[in-house]
């Protein structure tokens, strides 16, 4: 068998999508914040957009003949988008931005790490027992607890002649400080330096902790008061105060950020309706800048000049027709929802029924993926509160009478149920499912333990009071 090489033609179809689908399909899966820092970057890259803003001291003007556009050759529908106002320096916007953010920000808070240096700043110790201190405080976690064993912080200590047993007294020194509990190297440890040495229950709490930390989280307290020897009303009083106990002492120094929500749809109750409406305030609207529409007909320039121009207002267009559409395809969805949850919205969580993205697909007319982008990071404000907009869309099961209930108000029906059952007797997962059963909802034991160990609720065992 011989082989050879030789050329041919071949005719096929791909599709590949346009560059201005894919920057509408990128501007449509942003959210209000990203989208604001997304324009705002576009006006400092493309010197033809300008932030539309009317000139309060523009005289009228006079009705005469116009020369020729010279952008008429780019499409009328695109002329609404040049605009007879003055322009704006956009760098007089950012900073003015930035000073705002800027004195509208919260100063940072202290750390852990931080708060136990400046304790040792007011001890009455040397320059090597402070040394000692910081290499130790700097390596409690945020959470508090000691990261690494002593074995392995002496070797980074870089003092002279320092033995295990002084890092071991330091150690002691840093668990003395505040927050108690800090320093601690396990759960026992940080629970135990919490306890008042004059407390008159010390043994019984001691023990408590050291041996049955298992059976309190497991509510064996008939057990326990057995294996102690004593009183059952004795033991939960120091359960009690145990559950009392921080077992993160550092998180009281928790610096996370905050994660700021601005929601992109605002729902008003109108009229026994509801008036949906985007938020936009802040939102700057974009045209494309006379000055350079001068330019382009300036016979003075040249014609890279022209092209350069033309390329960029090109540029503009795509990226203000894309927010055009974000801005008519979340307000069609988003009308679509509230018109779906209605219920939900005058009544609560218990009305939320199901709904699924084809549904809305088909009353507004796009793609279940341009609805699944037109909520994506998206949050809605709403009478009941502010919700992701994924949030209404929830599988559900039918009742006895053919209504539909979805999962998120199954789940606030179990809640319900747990809240106001006896917590001597508490409801098991089959006496729950019994009970949703007669409210007319089909639902297995099987779902309601998945649900309820989502909702982080213990078992019947555990809610069990004593």
């Amino acid at each position: 068998m011989r082989m050879e090489m030789a050329f041919g033609l071949r005719q096929e179809q791909t599709m590949r999508l346009a560059p201005q689908i894919i920057q509408s399909i990128e501007i449509l899966q942003l959210p209000l914040l990203a989208l604001e820092e997304r324009l705002q970057t576009e006006l400092i890259e493309n010197p033809v957009l300008e932030m539309e803003e009317k000139r309060q001291d523009a005289p009228p003007a006079e009705a005469k003949e116009s020369p020729p556009d010279p952008l008429d050759s780019l499409g009328e529908e695109w002329s609404e988008h040049f605009s007879q106002w003055a322009p704006r320096s956009v760098r007089n916007v950012e900073r003015d931005r930035k000073l705002d953010a800027m004195q509208n920000t919260s100063a940072r808070g202290m750390s852990l790490q931080d708060f136990l240096l400046s304790q040792v700043s007011f001890l009455d110790a040397d320059d090597r027992r402070k040394t000692l201190l910081q290499n130790v405080i700097c390596n409690i976690d945020p959470n508090g607890y000691l990261q690494y064993p002593l074995e392995e912080i002496l070797p980074t200590v870089g003092l002279p002649d320092v033995m295990l047993a002084e890092l071991e007294e330091t150690l002691r020194t840093v668990q003395m400080m505040d927050p108690p509990g800090v320093g601690a190297r396990n759960l026992k440890e940080c629970l135990l330096l919490q306890l008042d040495p004059d407390d008159a229950h010390l043994v019984l709490k001691t023990e408590l902790i050291q041996n049955h930390l298992e059976d309190i989280r497991s509510n064996r307290f008939p057990q326990i008061a057995k294996e102690t020897g004593r009183a059952l009303e004795e033991v939960k009083k120091s359960v009690e105060f145990i559950l009392t106990l921080n077992p993160k002492p550092g998180a009281l120094f928790d610096n996370t950020e905050p994660a700021y929500i601005l929601p992109d749809v605002i729902v008003d109750e109108a009229d026994g309706g509801f008036d949906v409406k985007l938020h936009e305030t802040g939102l700057p609207r974009l045209i494309i800048s006379p000055f350079y529409r001068n330019l382009l007909a300036s016979q003075a320039n040249t014609v890279a000049t022209k092209d350069y121009i033309r390329k960029k207002i090109q540029s503009a267009r795509w990226l203000i027709d894309a927010i055009e559409q974000r801005r008519g395809t979340v307000l069609k969805v988003a009308k679509a929802i509230v018109e779906a949850q209605s219920d939900f919205l005058k009544k609560g969580a218990g009305q939320l029924r199901p709904l699924r993205m084809q549904e809305v697909a088909r009353q507004v007319g796009v793609h279940v993926s341009t609805v699944s982008r037109a909520i994506s990071s998206k949050y809605m404000q709403t009478p009941q509160g502010i919700f992701e907009m994924r949030y209404f869309f929830a599988g559900g099961t039918v009742n006895e009478g053919g209504a539909s209930a979805s999962w998120q108000s199954v789940r606030d029906r179990i809640g319900r149920l747990v809240q106001d059952e006896d917590h001597r007797t508490p409801l098991s997962d089959e006496d729950l499912a019994r009970e949703l059963i007669g409210q007319g909802l089909d639902v297995s034991r099987r779902t309601i333990t998945k649900y309820r160990k989502t909702m982080g609720i213990p078992s019947s065992r555990q809610r069990r009071r004593y």
